[in-house]
């Protein structure tokens, strides 16, 4: 998430402060005091781009913080990309950053080892990248859920096969780890087909691998038990920005789901460790040797076989038009998604696309674990409305014992 959004969805400034003046202390020693407004036009200040969703001092190399933000320049649309690559050209030059530079961080005493570091904000963590040593040190956001710092930890350490950056040091408690910095676009951001087909073909092929070693047969009425009760526990624990009637809503949706479900009295899933946002975005291609690397394993967890490919197919991290992309599936227009179980299986029931939903549901309500948010999720709003316009044909469950 950008840098601008942060600072819609929550209050970054203070987060940052504190995370920061954390991580200045355990790393250096240094017990500085950061100001996120504090800064002054001088050498001793971080500066903040939102747009290009990077912090950094102003005695950076200019040729490195190019490349770490030139992902941004790439898009479809040649007019968009070209204005898109001269805002890179004209925001990372020296004399002309201060017209798109609007925070200035005060950090006092000054650190000199921050003149090589880049640090990229994100939805739960903050990257602070070694440009010297090409590491990368992942924080946990002060006052957020170490869940999702575990969860890439463990995953890089149980499953070592899978692409991911190399580990280099993590926290035993969970509040950070370094790893080695890659330069890699992701795969949106790639215009050469023959390229982001190979790429994602191998990622499948990774997922798959990780799915058959992780497979388990569990009863569906018990695991959807088990989701219901967790969701309903995140709803009730939603931050204060959310008042009765919302939840009340998020509720209704919820049993609306649970409802739709007519489950024979044997019926079993299959749950498998799931990248849990399986997306574009999160599928890089080394700008050199094309090696792929599968990146933000924060939300991998059990969860039905169907769900990674399900993400993919009916883009719901974008949710609007869900509904018709879910459709879609439903009427076999798209069979995109059927590569995670090897194409076994042309269609899917009822049953695996609103299991999928309800899993997706919680994966949404366990993102606003935040307690300093302070606007409510707009996508949370879409996904339902989508939600709620899915028409469910008639359909004959496939079952199990």
């Amino acid at each position: 998430m950008r840098l601008d959004l942060l600072l819609k969805r929550e209050d970054f400034a203070q987060t940052f402060e504190q995370s920061f003046t954390k991580y200045l202390l355990d790393v250096f020693g240094v017990n500085s005091a950061v100001n996120w407004k504090g800064g002054s036009n001088s050498n001793t200040s971080l500066l903040a781009n939102h747009k290009l969703n990077v912090i950094y001092s102003k005695s950076i190399d200019r040729t490195k913080l190019k490349s770490i933000v030139s992902e941004y320049a790439y898009h479809p649309n040649p007019l968009r990309r070209f204005l898109q690559e001269t805002y890179i050209n004209l925001a990372t030059r020296t004399y002309l950053e201060w017209l798109f530079v609007r925070i200035r961080v005060e950090v006092n005493p000054w650190v000199n080892d921050l003149n090589g570091l880049c640090i990229i904000p994100g939805n739960h963590s903050i990257r602070i990248i070694d440009l010297k040593a090409s590491s990368c040190r992942v924080i946990l956001k002060e006052g957020f859920n170490a869940q999702f710092i575990q969860n890439e930890i463990y995953l890089r350490e149980e499953y070592k096969f899978l692409p991911i950056p190399k580990l280099l040091n993590f926290d035993s408690k969970g509040l950070w780890y370094e790893e080695v910095q890659i330069s890699a676009l992701p795969l949106n951001r790639h215009s050469d087909h023959n390229i982001k087909n190979k790429a994602l073909l191998e990622a499948h092929s990774n997922l798959i691998n990780l799915y058959n070693k992780t497979l388990e047969n569990t009863n569906t009425y018990d695991y959807l038990k088990t989701l219901e009760e967790s969701c309903y526990n995140l709803i009730y624990k939603l931050p204060s920005v959310y008042d009765q009637k919302e939840k009340d809503r998020i509720r209704k949706v919820l049993r609306h789901l649970l409802g739709s479900i007519d489950l024979p009295s044997k019926h079993s899933i299959a749950l498998v460790q799931s990248h849990g946002d399986f997306q574009p975005a999160n599928i890089l291609i080394d700008n050199t040797s094309q090696e792929l690397y599968l990146i933000d394993w924060e939300y991998t967890a059990k969860r039905s076989l169907y769900y990674d490919a399900l993400v993919f197919a009916t883009e719901c991290r974008s949710p609007q038009g869900l509904s018709e992309r879910v459709m879609n599936i439903i009427k076999e227009i798209d069979t995109s998604w059927s590569w995670c179980n090897n194409g076994i299986n042309s269609d899917l029931s009822k049953l695996e696309l609103l299991i999928f939903l309800i899993e997706d549901l919680h994966v949404r309500l366990t993102e606003l674990r935040i307690q300093s948010i302070i606007r409510k999720d707009k996508g949370l709003n879409i996904w339902m409305k989508e939600v709620e316009k899915i028409q469910w044909p008639v359909f004959v469950e496939k079952t199990s014992n």
